[in-house]
């Protein structure tokens, strides 16, 4: 194909879209896909890739681009567009970009309705605002594909990602696709094409309903990439292993039985060899029954929500929990197929049947725990051999476990990729611990269980693990002090004699309580002289007393000044109030009443590293008291338990503001 004449500004608008997505200098790949040979091509000059791919958009030829570079010494760049080589993924050595493409279910080769394509809309937007929101990712680019809406995550991985790519796409359309718009789990492929930004889409003939639409870059290229860790954790969440992934099977059981060799058969010899009674042995076929019994007692599939989940889990039961073959599993998984609105293709099922095959290997301790359990036999051998209380426990050894001065246990888990600190003791760890008991076992712990595994957790904190003081908001280690910024990332701002700057794994324990709220990221280039317009003070020496209180409050340790704000009605004491908590320790409850009791005050204090109590009409005795004992640093003890004589210490120190 020879270069013609292309719109000028069409032409600027594909060039500037390769711009924000490419380095300069980097190989693209063209293709063009239409009604004769398809073409390709591998172009550094990007305003000729532009000319060429507008000049096949008139001769009715779909135009797309490769996500990420080609390497010029396998795809050496001609800028010419002609029949010929296409890359793979021997040709990429970095991913650029992970596509996320939600896609309108509609029928074959025709554009998408408004209504089609607004429901594609709203799939990507639950997504990405789980992407961004709950796991921490930076924002992506988006765009409009003519049909459906796309956003491009920045990456930097290796062509060979071991199947890190595809498991972040499962998971995300295992949680967000739905009957009306799916995300597509195909596009994991390192040389995968994309639609060209600024061409148009044109799958079957444009109608009103269903027009041809050209698509769209939005937004700027300020994309940072999505660390590493981020993307695992995403990866985690995927509800099945995918096919192509790199994951090794383990070999080997325990109770004897070789899993790539099971059946019906094997699985009755197994059974009648362990039985020490004097009933009639299992023959093959009750095996058989038992597994078609138990597999019509199952909820049924619905096609976006959970659907994927719920028909593995059928498979599972039938490979894992019965110890069927591939062929013995297959007519019985096709049944439960048959009772369903929306049923899954013959490789779908084979594709389900093998990765839950892949089960078997990973875990041969679990084959035939649900015949043990509809026969009899001890529980925890029904369930794999090992106890709830057991397995929670192994969780909780996986964990770095410590305890303060005071003896008070905690645990730092992991949670979306980030470190965190809880109180063993608290809500918050249990919440924690089922809901990684359910995601590795596939069951609900029971309480007992957990209660086991949680006195449990406490000795070993205590007695096996390091001592750490645990700090809220603000500490000093080495020298360095250390804030912490609240935030879902757990970040911290180390601070020296010389700079500042935001770390992610700081060298202290933090606690956060409830109602925390994140302090904004800091910024250089500011003046303390810009804090005067939001306070309503008097004169340059009140801002000074000001200025002098709030600088105290980031010290790491007392005595502390008590601010009093004093004015008539309306003269802005509250708003000055909550803007300075702002600055030092935002919360939900950012001003505060009068506490009831000594014992609320001291609660209060120890969950918040600065108090503001807000309309005060007088001080009570006990009051003055506990705010001198909070100004220098107090603590109250009482008695853990009205059944024993342990004592539970509540200390505190920090500033404080009344008005």
């Amino acid at each position: 194909m020879s270069v013609d004449t292309a719109c000028p500004i069409r032409v600027a608008e594909i060039t500037g879209n390769l711009q924000r997505l490419f380095e300069p200098g980097q190989v693209i790949e063209l293709r063009c896909i239409g009604p004769g040979k398809a073409l390709s091509g591998f172009f550094n000059d990007w305003e000729a890739l532009a000319h060429y791919a507008l000049i096949a958009e008139d001769l009715s030829y779909a135009c797309y681009f490769g996500l990420s570079p080609r390497d010029p010494n396998n795809c050496f760049p001609t800028n010419e567009l002609e029949p010929g080589k296409t890359a793979s993924a021997e040709d990429i050595s970095c991913r650029r970009w992970l596509l996320i493409d939600a896609d309108p279910v509609r029928p074959g080769n025709v554009c998408s309705t408004d209504a089609e394509k607004k429901a594609a809309a709203a799939v990507l937007k639950e997504a990405v605002h789980w992407l961004c929101k709950v796991q921490g990712w930076p924002a992506p680019l988006l765009a409009d594909s003519g049909n459906g809406h796309h956003a491009l995550f920045r990456i930097i991985l290796p062509s060979e990602d071991d199947g890190l790519v595809e498991r972040c796409l499962s998971t995300l359309a295992s949680k967000f696709s739905t009957k009306q718009a799916k995300i597509d789990t195909g596009v994991f492929d390192s040389a995968r094409i994309c639609r060209l930004y600024g061409t148009k889409n044109c799958k079957g003939e444009s109608t009103p309903e269903r027009p041809h639409r050209i698509s769209q870059l939005l937004g700027t290229n300020n994309a940072k990439p999505v660390p590493i860790e981020k993307l695992e954790a995403v990866a985690l969440l995927t509800p099945t292993t995918p096919v192509n992934s790199a994951k090794q099977v383990k070999p080997a059981t325990t109770l004897g039985l070789d899993h790539q060799n099971r059946c019906a058969a094997t699985m009755a010899r197994m059974l009648n060899k362990d039985r020490d009674d004097d009933r009639p042995g299992i023959e093959n076929y009750e095996i058989l029954l038992r597994a078609t019994d138990w597999m019509n007692d199952q909820p049924l599939a619905v096609s976006g929500e959970g659907g994927h989940n719920q028909t593995f889990a059928v498979a599972c039961g039938l490979v894992v929990g019965h110890g069927l073959s591939i062929a013995e599993a297959r007519p019985i998984l096709a049944e439960y197929n048959k009772k369903l609105d929306e049923q899954w293709t013959d490789e779908e099922l084979a594709h389900k049947l093998a990765n839950a095959e892949e089960k078997t290997g990973e875990n041969p301790d679990r084959i035939g725990w649900l015949l043990k359990k509809h026969i009899g036999g001890n529980p925890a051998e029904a369930s794999g051999g090992t106890s709830q209380a057991d397995k929670l426990t192994s969780i909780i050894r996986n964990q770095e476990l410590w305890h303060t001065p005071d003896k008070i246990a905690y645990a730092t888990v992991t949670i979306q990729g980030h470190k965190k600190n809880l109180r063993i003791e608290s809500k918050a760890f249990e919440h924690w611990l089922g809901s990684v008991f359910f995601d590795g076992f596939d069951e609900i712990a029971k309480n007992q269980a957990k209660s086991d595994a949680i006195n449990t957790a406490i000795g070993l904190a205590i007695y096996g693990g390091p001592t750490h003081p645990v700090y809220l908001r603000l500490a000093e280690h080495n020298g360095k002090l250390y804030l912490d910024l609240g935030d879902d990332e757990w970040q911290a701002v180390e601070i020296d004699k010389q700079r500042w700057r935001i770390i992610s794994d700081p060298p202290v324990k933090f606690r956060r309580t409830a109602g925390m709220r994140a302090l904004p990221e800091p910024r250089s280039g500011g003046n303390i002289r810009d804090l005067r317009k939001f306070v309503n003070v008097a004169s340059d020496e009140d801002f000074a007393l000001i200025v002098a209180w709030l600088l105290m409050g980031f010290h790491p340790t007392g005595e502390y000044p008590i601010l009093v704000l004093g004015g008539q009605q309306g003269t802005s004491k509250s708003t000055t109030a909550k803007v300075l908590r702002s600055l030092l320790d935002p919360n939900e409850a950012d001003l505060r009443s009068t506490p009831r009791t000594e014992d609320d005050f001291a609660v209060e204090a120890s969950n918040n590293r600065l108090l503001v109590f807000d309309n005060l009409s007088w001080v009570t005795d006990w009051l003055s008291d506990a705010l001198c004992r909070l100004a220098s640093g107090g603590a109250n003890a009482k008695r853990r338990l009205y059944t024993d004589a342990d004592e539970a210490i509540v200390r505190y120190c920090g500033p404080a503001i009344i008005n």
